[in-house]
């Protein structure tokens, strides 16, 4: 994944947010996380180990391979 494919994640994240303003949003598999330096000051973008601190985590199935 690179930085092409994660600026196209967080529009995504952008569109779906309009749907449900309280989402955030993992990007990975859905089982791993993938972190890009594109998302350091998203706040709507959480890493996987954050997972538990919000009621509603959507995955966004973006990820190498």
């Amino acid at each position: 994944m690179g930085v092409g494919d994660a600026l196209m994640a967080t529009g995504e994240v952008r569109e779906l947010r309009k749907k449900n303003p309280k989402l955030k949003f993992i990007i990975g598999d859905g089982k791993r996380d993938y972190w890009s330096e594109v998302f350091d000051y998203n706040p709507y973008i959480i890493r996987g180990s954050e997972i538990n601190k919000y009621k509603e985590v959507f995955w966004i199935k973006n990820y190498e391979g």
